[in-house]
């Protein structure tokens, strides 16, 4: 279809104003500056019914800027009581989300990061307690080896008892804004990026050539609360676990490993943004 009175000639103008109108928009898929925010995501300060295993998920909003800061691990530790057999009162557990392996860039919207723990079929109090931190890069520029790096902490207290809410469900625990945690969310401000010497590439940095630059002084004010798993983020987690419980790696989709990363609606987004610009073009050239 095309336009009675509106020649090849006339459209070029429109077509290169809709471009300039959509591409901020396509762009925003991926970003180079911006504020990146890590939220615990599940559990949440509440009483949970017993269950053989416990998700444990973060996510990353603004993902995409994750990859000009040097995360590696996000420690966890977990209180809780013991077994019937034990000596001791309370049992402590050491746990990781290895980040090494995360592709920010395949999934610039949302990352999610998660593991499972497992016996929490027992009633009692537990307690979760995180720990994570990131390299980012020198101002002005690199005099030294050294990478400074910033690191956050927070913990929470859980519930198991029969008739709490069930923890498998992860899209009905995220979407109830009155039970998210308020101080479990962390944000900084990436301002802008600087290439990484090659003498300290491997070295002290080991992600890639460009580093973020973040104010270490700078507050920024998270919000936890606007985190949320969706169900096909929910589904392709419970996926994930089936398929590491079974050790069926060859079964296992690309990227369904535990700890590994979801969020593919910001990729959707991206390909929405030039099929758009692309139809909309032949449209009015056609």
């Amino acid at each position: 279809m095309r336009f009675p009175y509106l020649s090849q000639t006339a459209a070029w103008p429109l077509v290169v104003i809709l471009l300039a109108s959509l591409t901020p928009h396509c762009a925003a898929a991926t970003q180079d500056t911006g504020v990146l925010e890590i939220d615990l995501v599940f559990p949440r300060n509440e009483t949970y019914a017993p269950t053989d295993h416990l998700p444990i998920v973060f996510a990353f909003r603004n993902a995409s800027l994750a990859r000009y800061l040097d995360f590696r691990k996000i420690y966890f530790g977990l209180t809780g009581p013991s077994s019937p057999e034990s000596k001791f009162r309370y049992a402590i557990s050491f746990h990781s989300i290895d980040l090494n392996a995360a592709n920010w860039t395949a999934h610039p919207s949302t990352y999610h990061a998660y593991t499972y723990l497992s016996n929490f079929t027992a009633p009692g109090n537990f307690t979760l307690g995180w720990h994570f931190s990131w390299g980012h890069c020198h101002l002005p520029n690199f005099t030294s080896a050294y990478v400074p790096e910033m690191s956050a902490s927070a913990d929470l207290g859980i519930r198991i008892e029969h008739g709490g809410r069930p923890a498998t469900d992860l899209v009905a625990a995220t979407a109830n804004t009155t039970t998210c945690l308020r101080n479990g969310g962390f944000a900084v401000n990436v301002t802008r990026t600087m290439s990484v010497p090659e003498w300290i590439q491997g070295f002290t940095w080991k992600n890639g050539d460009t580093c973020g630059v973040v104010d270490p002084e700078e507050k920024v004010v998270a919000e936890p609360c606007a985190a949320r798993i969706d169900e096909v983020a929910a589904a392709s987690m419970a996926a994930a676990r089936e398929c590491h419980m079974a050790n069926a790696t060859d079964a296992c989709s690309a990227g369904s490993v535990v700890g590994g990363p979801l969020g593919m609606g910001a990729v959707v987004a991206g390909w929405w943004c030039i099929a758009a610009v692309l139809g909309a073009a032949g449209f009015l050239l056609a």
